[in-house]
């Protein structure tokens, strides 16, 4: 498999939990978020280090099509099938569905370079 380059954006998925008030536990959504490799580390397995300048986090080269995407769309795509399973869990407890902030990626003619 190919390397993107150091320095190339990538798309990631990533859980996140929020907090409404008087309620007494955190929600969770999954947000996309954009990333850029920052480098490549190598120990048992070849590993891409991507950051968005906050968290540092490493993932596989086989990865990438499944957890790390290339395209804003393809992380949309896979954040939405997370949030409909998490969604299937919370109906049994009659819980408010999962938040979708990623669903204007999934619009068609969206720019997503400048975010």
């Amino acid at each position: 498999m190919n390397r993107p380059e150091v320095g190339t954006g990538m798309w990631d998925v990533r859980e996140h939990l929020y907090y409404v008030p008087r309620r007494a536990g955190p929600l969770k959504e999954f947000c996309v978020c954009k990333v850029f490799v920052r480098g490549y580390f190598k120990g048992r397995y070849i590993s891409i280090d991507v950051s968005d300048g906050k968290t540092p986090r490493r993932y596989a080269l086989t990865e990438i099509g499944k957890r790390l995407f290339f395209t804003a769309r393809e992380a949309a795509l896979y954040a939405k099938q997370l949030s409909d399973e998490e969604d299937l869990v919370l109906l049994r407890f009659r819980e408010p569905p999962v938040r979708r902030t990623w669903e204007k990626f999934l619009q068609e003619g969206i720019m997503t370079d400048d975010m």
